[in-house]
């Protein structure tokens, strides 16, 4: 995606006075249960996908811009940041819905091996935490501007 002219096209079609909003999350250091989740996540989808992070049927290229550089060069106005940080508990069942939610790890993307999949992740994580519950914080990043 060219982000820089969606935030044009996005500037054409957004009425006087109407504003944009990009909302993003950033890594967060996290406790050791959640630290070794993430690990599991990570080895197990290079184990089924590869080393190479997917994006739906092509692959992840991290974009050359940030968000906030090209909201401030863009025509918009009055840049705004705003963070906030949350703690969130989620069962195994609840991860494996995330994880199956997202471009790089979605059921269609891992076919016939979808079940196994959702079977060594659970397995995994289990061993980590048998009561299946995994508390992370998320730090969310929200960039307004106005038209």
């Amino acid at each position: 995606m060219n982000q820089k002219e969606v935030i044009s096209k996005l500037h054409g079609l957004t009425e006087e006075g109407g504003g944009l909003a990009v909302i993003g999350t950033e890594p967060v250091k996290q406790n050791s249960l959640s630290e070794k989740k993430n690990k599991v996540v990570r080895e197990v989808t290079k184990k089924y996908l590869g080393p190479r992070r997917r994006a739906g049927i092509s692959f992840y290229n991290p974009p050359k811009d940030r968000y906030e550089d090209l909201l401030l060069a863009s025509r918009f106005k009055n840049f705004q940041q705003k963070s906030f940080t949350i703690k969130l508990k989620r069962h195994v069942d609840e991860i494996l819905g995330h994880i199956f939610s997202t471009s790089y790890t979605s059921k269609a993307l891992l076919g016939k091996e979808s079940n196994d999949f959702e079977k060594e992740i659970r397995k995994e994580l289990l061993e980590i935490n048998p009561k299946g519950i995994f508390e992370e914080k998320i730090t969310f990043d929200c960039y307004t501007v106005i038209k």
